[in-house]
């Protein structure tokens, strides 16, 4: 094997994807500023270059390594995943619904330098390189009122939210999985969406009432205490869907902070339209 400088090399790869995320919001903004007219393509095309170069660096110094490590067989799955993207790195996929931009190009370049990791000293890693995907996931589990209503959905139970985001998180993200189990030594946990490239699990809350929302907190604790421990599944998020404000997200964090749970989670409080289905008593 080649000499390899772990520290140098994993120094200038955090700063690479550091650079390359805020490149990517500096040319999705000016996208979108230009749709209001009033930006010269030429500022465009600077935002769009630097934010390719940035991405180029990062795919040259993965294989770099990938060949340092005598990992050709990398090297050469990379290429064929980066592919589709060879005429534009740059490229940007656009959810409608949420009106965002993202890179298809960043999650590949991350789940690679996630492979490489297993090489390389766990102090040499860091999640920086995940912070984008983390955001594009939030501001859509952010805007489930506006995709039920996009899709005019007044829902009247827990399962035609999950669907209609899960419709949007499997564009986004592809290794999306439903009901995923979470194995523990006194019984199995079932997460609503679990995605493997973030290592993170979703639970909806479907909350018509203030009982309701009392009973989704509790439910919320006692499955992230069954899912804190897990040997892959690291980040969990609980969206609180209300027909009306029975709490605020400052009030359900606070509960958070007093609680014991460890966990990496994180809740997102929506209110939207909607009425519990109510099953007719016979008579």
């Amino acid at each position: 094997m080649h000499y390899f400088n772990h520290s140098d090399f994993n120094e200038d790869l955090k700063k690479d994807f550091t650079d390359a995320n805020k490149q990517m919001k500096a040319y999705t903004t000016i996208l979108h500023e230009s749709m209001a007219g009033g930006v010269y393509q030429m500022d465009i095309d600077a935002k769009k270059n630097l934010f390719t170069k940035h991405l180029n660096n990062i795919k040259l110094k993965l294989i770099l390594a990938f060949d340092a490590f005598e990992l050709s067989q990398m090297s050469i799955e990379l290429s064929k995943s980066l592919a589709p993207y060879n005429e534009d790195l740059s490229k940007l996929n656009y959810i409608k619904v949420i009106d965002v931009l993202f890179s298809p190009v960043l999650p590949i370049l991350v789940e690679y330098h996630k492979a490489l990791s297993y090489c390389l000293k766990p102090s040499d890693t860091n999640n920086e390189d995940s912070l984008n995907a983390f955001e594009v996931l939030e501001q859509i589990l952010s805007n489930t009122a506006k995709i039920l209503s996009d899709r005019k959905i007044i829902p009247t139970k827990e399962k035609e939210i999950q669907k209609a985001v899960y419709d949007i998180l499997i564009h986004v993200f592809p290794d999306t999985i439903r009901e995923q189990p979470v194995p523990q030594v006194s019984k199995t946990y079932k997460a609503d969406f679990g995605i493997k490239s973030l290592k993170c699990l979703i639970e909806f809350k479907f909350i018509t009432s203030l009982e309701e929302a009392k009973s989704a907190i509790g439910g919320i604790y006692e499955d992230i205490g069954g899912y804190n421990g897990s040997e892959f599944w690291d980040t969990f998020y609980a969206v609180f869907y209300m027909t009306e404000p029975f709490y605020t997200q400052s009030q359900i964090e606070a509960e958070l902070k007093d609680s014991t749970i460890n966990a990496k989670w994180k809740p997102i409080v929506i209110q939207g339209n909607g009425k519990r289905e109510r099953k007719n008593k016979e008579r």
